[in-house]
């Protein structure tokens, strides 16, 4: 026969083993049903060149519409790496995560402005040697970058740098201090925004066809 206190215990024991595990499996549940499938790797391949596609064609109606550049070179590359970290926020279901993409904004920001600003100081203080001038500024980009910690470490900061010293090598006319802002920080701002919107449009349909082939393969 048991007494009053060995049953109490080994039941309280038993209570209190059990909810751990439903809680643990209440978690799992809800980080499953966070995650999107996107129609496997076709889908991702398909929605990532859709993006980066209508994104690039976006800034450059916007350009048009304006009159003034936004769309430089080295933006190929930057939309590309929004769309692919896009697509990657949208297989979790945070494509507007409104606080990730305000750090990513402004951290990318920070750092193309702080490169592109030295890179215009140096180009007026070096003159015109093209061997010192664009070594010069792929160092200032990156220490700028890695020294800020304000700033993330955003690689094209380096290309729109070297951009301003091709046209300074090539002794064509030149913006001054403002290219730090516009185009360059502006732009990256307004391409992170642009494929986060058409992410957000174009996603919803690869959802259901992710869905869709889990059900049939299921």
């Amino acid at each position: 026969i048991k007494s009053p206190a060995e049953s109490g215990s080994r039941s309280s024991l038993h209570v209190a083993g059990t909810r751990p595990n439903h809680r643990s499996l209440r978690s799992r549940g809800g980080a499953a049903e966070s995650a999107k499938e996107i129609g496997g790797e076709l889908g991702e391949g398909l929605l990532t060149a859709l993006v980066a596609a209508l994104s690039t064609f976006t800034i450059s109606r916007l350009q048009m519409a304006v009159h003034h550049q936004i769309w430089i070179p080295p933006f190929g590359a930057v939309v590309l790496i929004f769309t692919q970290e896009a697509v990657a926020a949208a297989k979790q279901g945070k494509i507007l995560d409104a606080g990730g993409m305000m750090q990513r904004a402004v951290k990318a920001c920070i750092g193309v402005t702080g490169a592109c600003l030295l890179t215009v100081w140096l180009a007026g203080l070096l003159g015109g040697s093209p061997s010192v001038l664009r070594s010069a500024a792929v160092f200032v980009a990156s220490l700028s970058m890695a020294l800020n910690p304000a700033s993330g470490y955003f690689p094209p900061a380096g290309a729109l740098c070297a951009l301003f010293v091709e046209r300074a090598v090539a002794k064509g006319p030149l913006p001054g201090f403002e290219y730090a802002l516009f185009p360059c920080a502006t732009g990256v701002a307004l391409l992170l925004l642009t494929v986060r919107a058409w992410t957000a449009i174009l996603a919803r349909p690869f959802w259901a066809l992710g869905s869709s082939g889990k059900t049939a393969t299921a």
